[in-house]
């Protein structure tokens, strides 16, 4: 039985509707490729073992058991339940090199100076810290009307142009897709190094 919160309807001023409901099936379609992005993670926590970690945006969510050894710090734009500190991604409040690794899933879509958000996390990241920046690409609109951006692996790189050793790796629709279906890209992954 459906509740009767998935039947509601969000009006936006520009008229766009988003229905509960749809969003409550693309989070379930997703589920398959979330699990991939932190796998993803959890391989390069392995490879790069973190002391002091930031996630920007991380919302009402409950802290990783993956983050569970390290200084974990969890920020977002509005006080919620399991959130550290109430920040934009454009106004940091940590010191200069200050942390270990820095995690931006599904966030930078919604800054509206990106460049800004970018430059600030190289900011607090210590010499040889990393970035693990998650960009949705072929994705509906959503969280309307904060849905700013999507970008391709080139605009990714020219926005992380002052980092060292980017790597991007893309999130398919299809896990094994043929050739035609290479082009649907639904996430980029990046792990850049300061």
């Amino acid at each position: 039985m459906v509740s009767e919160m998935e039947y509601q309807c969000q009006m936006t001023e520009d008229g766009y509707k988003l229905h509960t409901r749809t969003q409550h099936f693309v989070d379930t379609f997703l589920f398959r490729h979330h699990r991939m992005i932190r796998s993803m993670l959890r391989r390069h926590l392995r490879d790069q073992p973190p002391r002091v970690v930031v996630e920007i945006g991380s919302g009402a969510k409950p802290k990783d058991r993956l983050f569970a050894e390290v200084d974990y710090i969890s920020t977002d734009l509005e006080p919620r339940i399991g959130i550290d500190l109430v920040q934009t991604a454009t106004h940091l409040t940590f010191r200069d090199g200050a942390v270990d690794l820095v995690i931006c899933e599904n966030v930078l879509e919604h800054v509206s100076e990106p460049q800004r958000a970018v430059e600030e996390i190289r900011r607090i990241l210590r010499a040889g810290g990393h970035l693990f920046l998650v960009s949705p690409f072929l994705f509906p609109l959503h969280d309307v009307p904060f849905d700013f951006f999507r970008y391709t692996q080139y605009g990714l790189r020219t926005l992380l142009h002052n980092y060292s050793n980017v790597v991007i790796e893309k999130v398919l629709w299809l896990p094994k897709p043929k050739k035609i279906f290479e082009r649907f890209v639904l996430y980029y992954v990046c792990i850049a190094c300061k």
